[in-house]
């Protein structure tokens, strides 16, 4: 009695319950089966691929990053150099100059001194 009570009861319940007995069924169908570990396995080749396209993509981005860090650290290098160039032949530039006018002051001391000097002997040889 109590098993054909538990029967009744599974029955009325699977009665009520068609999708999850079809469900049930269904998972236990050798097609369904195949079909499942199929899709596993192509779920699990799809990640391999995308685990693969990632590292490569990775890999693409570390070389060009590493290619424009030597190539920033060349320009920088580079403009260091021409600004240092710039720096020296703005001095050279400003020396010139400084060194022009201490040459002219320099001309026209020994030029005044040379015109005195020139009054002088002028004079002494007026005083003779």
């Amino acid at each position: 009695r109590v098993f054909l009570a538990l029967c009744l009861g599974a029955w009325a319940e699977a009665a009520s319950r068609t999708q999850a007995v079809f469900e049930i069924l269904l998972s236990f169908s050798l097609r369904f089966l195949c079909r499942r570990l199929f899709e596993l396995w192509w779920q699990r080749v799809g990640e391999q691929e995308h685990e693969r396209r990632t590292r490569l993509l990775q890999a693409e981005a570390d070389r060009e990053f590493e290619q424009h860090d030597v190539e920033m650290s060349r320009l920088q290098r580079k403009y260091l150099e021409v600004n240092e160039r710039h720096s020296i032949q703005t001095l050279r530039v400003s020396l010139a100059r400084t060194n022009s006018s201490m040459a002219s002051l320099h001309l026209t001391a020994w030029a005044r001194f040379a015109e005195q000097e020139k009054g002088r002997r002028t004079a002494a040889a007026r005083a003779r």
